[in-house]
């Protein structure tokens, strides 16, 4: 007896606080997991974005550099870049390079930013909206 009691107290607790079980969790715990798992994927969805972004850089920095090649291939031998020139050249479309890079991480850190609080305001909506209906359901 005195352990169903101690058990029944327990739940009545819950209830007085919102927490009805479901299976193991309580909701509040569900509604958690749920927002823990798209939140996961959004990160996930960035990242293959960003690492499709570095892809696409590097294979610009490849073509670039095979673009110069043929252009000194095909260039009269009597008129050379001068070194200095060429090294030049190659400095900026490096710092091009790699400000696109900064550009496209800025880009999906903001991304990441707005979603992560898109999900943080219906998380909380969620919560209160779960919160109305369980005290709803008491009265």
């Amino acid at each position: 007896r005195g352990e169903r009691r101690r058990g029944e107290g327990e739940r009545s607790e819950r209830r007085r606080l919102g927490q009805h079980e479901v299976g193991s969790q309580t909701g509040i715990e569900l509604l958690d997991s749920y927002m823990n798992l798209r939140v996961s994927a959004e990160f996930s969805a960035l990242a293959k974005v960003l690492t499709a972004a570095k892809t696409e850089i590097e294979a610009l920095r490849t073509a670039n550099a095979q673009l110069i090649r043929s252009a000194n291939e095909r260039a009269d031998p009597t008129k050379y870049i001068p070194l200095s020139e060429f090294k030049t050249a190659l400095a900026e479309a490096r710092v091009a390079a790699r400000r696109q890079v900064e550009s496209s991480e800025a880009a999906a850190k903001e991304e990441s930013r707005r979603r992560i609080v898109a999900l943080s305001t219906e998380n909380e909506a969620l919560r209160n909206q779960l919160r109305k209906e369980l005290a709803r359901r008491e009265e």
